[in-house]
């Protein structure tokens, strides 16, 4: 820290242990970071993310990796997938969904009904062996905190590309499921798609539709 600093009792810091060869004697450390004091919200958060050494942020050359990706899908890939552009689609998360990566579809058929469970189809723009790849496969899962997301994709993709926003097109993996009126399953199919969310919709608005018929 800068000279001068007075650090009160209480404050949180991150140290790095530089020698402690006797347990009897005190360790010596330098210290990195002062995060504030404990208790602090933000503190916590920050404590938590040095704790797990959870990345804060993405190498350069990933960055660049996601940017360089188009934003338009080809004609050729969407003339190879299933094109569910014009089925009744929509996403249903909380109210303060960090993202929307699944989204379904329901019709009904002869037998009963169709139900269209459509993910995100990251595969597509995360290549084997990419850098994009090997930060994510690093990374495992994003990080879900009280204040923050640390996402396993940069933003680019987490937040455009892969979240299935309504009213634009985006590329999925959808499993087709055929149910009889009791529920049970038929048949089912897997494919690779294209669809086009109808609506953003939160369960509690579901929810209050389910229960009086509004909204």
């Amino acid at each position: 820290p800068p000279k001068g600093t007075v650090l009160r009792d209480g404050t949180k810091v991150v140290v790095h242990l530089m020698e402690w060869t006797n347990a009897k004697d005190y360790p010596k450390g330098k210290i990195l970071h002062i995060l504030g004091m404990a208790g602090d919200k933000d503190v916590d958060v920050m404590s938590t993310i040095y704790k797990f050494k959870l990345p804060t942020s993405f190498p350069s050359a990933v960055i660049a990796e996601s940017e360089a990706i188009p934003v338009e899908i080809p004609a050729s890939e969407i003339k190879r997938r299933l094109d569910l552009r014009k089925t009744v689609t929509f996403t249903i998360d909380p109210e303060d969904a960090k993202d929307h990566d699944d989204a379904i579809s329901i019709e009904e058929i002869k037998e009963g009904y169709r139900l269209g469970v459509h993910i995100a189809d990251v595969s597509h723009y995360v290549t084997v062996g990419s850098k994009l790849d090997k930060e994510a496969r690093q990374r495992t899962a994003s990080a879900y905190l009280v204040d923050r997301v640390l996402p396993m994709l940069p933003e680019r993709l987490s937040n455009d590309l892969c979240s299935l926003k309504e009213k634009v097109d985006r590329l999925t993996m959808s499993v087709m499921v055929d149910l009889d009126k009791s529920g049970n399953v038929i048949r089912y199919k897997i494919h690779e798609s294209i669809i086009r969310s109808h609506a953003k919709l939160s369960y509690e608005q579901v929810q209050t539709y389910l229960d009086t018929g509004e909204g």
